[in-house]
């Protein structure tokens, strides 16, 4: 349990003080792990047998403090210390005196309505922080969907540039190719003279060819990263 965890090893007053603070000053709640301790200390021989005692807010301390006092009680005895554990259970009132003076009117039975209600409490705020999780899981995965659409029209439109750059030029690439075979040609025929007239002419195509083929590649490299399959 989430609250024994917390307060083991705490000395008393900061063991009453931080079960006060955890439940934030609730007594319904402050009685419910009472009665979680009384069920423990209750399967150790030597427990004793009498009833709980109610608490009442006096000058001197608040009831809830008083019922923090006693969880502090049941858990020593739990821990094999039981110097104090008779003052959480009644004894035979005398007078109305002593009864005052022990601030103490007996319970009949540890698990009553108030323990029932703070135990349906914690569920329902269970259930609450529950529906919260989920909400929040919900609005991350709508993110990562919208997330995820918008890289997948990143990746179709550079597709589209892709295509739109290719068939731009490719039919320049198809173009230059038959005129370098067109000039080869004409150089063969009237000799070494005009091939020679004609070949910065030719390196000046051949250097363009090659700037669109390593555009081609380069798109399609880009577009292999952007969409590997």
């Amino acid at each position: 349990m989430y609250l024994d965890k917390v307060l083991d090893g705490l000395p008393r007053e900061k063991y009453i003080d931080m079960i006060v603070h955890t439940l934030k000053g609730n007594e319904s709640l402050v009685t419910w792990y009472r009665n979680i301790l009384l069920s423990r200390a209750g399967e150790i021989d030597g427990c004793p047998k009498g009833k709980l005692c109610n608490r009442k807010t006096t000058n001197k301390s608040s009831s809830i403090q008083k019922y923090a006092k006693d969880c502090y009680i049941l858990q020593m005895f739990t821990e094999g210390d039981a110097s104090e554990i008779d003052s959480v259970f009644s004894r035979s009132v005398n007078s109305t005196s002593d009864n005052l003076h022990n601030d103490t009117i007996c319970e009949q039975n540890p698990v009553n309505q108030v323990d029932i209600n703070s135990t349906l409490q914690l569920l329902i705020e269970r259930v609450n922080g529950l529906e919260n999780i989920l909400k929040s899981k919900d609005g991350i995965e709508k993110k990562l969907k919208a997330k995820i659409e918008e890289l997948e029209n990143v990746i179709d439109d550079n597709k589209r540039q892709f295509e739109l750059l290719k068939a731009e030029i490719t039919p320049k690439i198809v173009k230059f190719e038959s005129e370098i075979k067109t000039m080869s040609w004409l150089a063969s025929d009237v000799g070494e003279f005009n091939f020679m007239a004609h070949s910065s002419k030719m390196k000046e195509i051949q250097s363009e060819i090659k700037q669109n083929r390593i555009a081609i590649t380069s798109l399609q490299k880009h577009s292999e990263k952007i969409n590997p399959y």
